[in-house]
């Protein structure tokens, strides 16, 4: 199916495919089963198999098989890009759950966050309720079951 000035323009001999908006998909002479939504999404799939592009430009200048692309750009690095055969997604920003990231890479609701190296758990008072103090037997009960100990991480000996 085909919707959009050009879309699958120049298609000859594939099949199963959705190709919607101007010129999507349009060099897919043999491409099978894509579904490519945006102007100019997977435009120079010619016979790649089993991709999905959505977006204004997305997937403009792939090739292979077995691709995912969305982003309103033909950047070769999407804001988010996948493998079907390979079962991988790559996020090309910061990834908030939850919430929206602001300042780091991932950002999760209640205050967790990495910054690219090292995930940081966050506690707060800001995100608890109910909160009260231990008797000292609560206290030593608690302290006994602790097992601490020290360790330096293996790739920077002083962290």
């Amino acid at each position: 199916m085909f919707l959009g000035y050009g879309a699958g323009g120049r298609n000859t001999i594939g099949s199963r495919n959705a190709y919607i908006g101007g010129y999507a998909g349009y060099y897919g002479t043999g491409a099978t089963n894509n579904t490519f939504i945006g102007y100019g999404a997977g435009y120079h799939n010619e016979t790649g198999d089993r991709n999905v592009c959505i977006g204004y430009n997305a997937g403009y200048n792939s090739t292979g098989s077995d691709r995912l692309y969305i982003d309103n750009s033909s950047t070769g690095t999407p804001l988010i890009y996948g493998r079907f055969d390979s079962d991988y997604v790559t996020i090309n920003g910061k990834l908030g759950v939850g919430k929206n990231p602001v300042t780091h890479w991932i950002e999760v609701t209640g205050g967790a966050w990495c910054d690219g190296l090292v995930w940081h758990d966050v506690s707060s008072r800001e995100y608890k309720e109910n909160i009260e103090s231990l008797d000292a037997e609560e206290a030593m009960e608690t302290l006994q079951g602790l097992h601490p100990v020290r360790f330096n991480y293996k790739r920077d000996k002083e962290d």
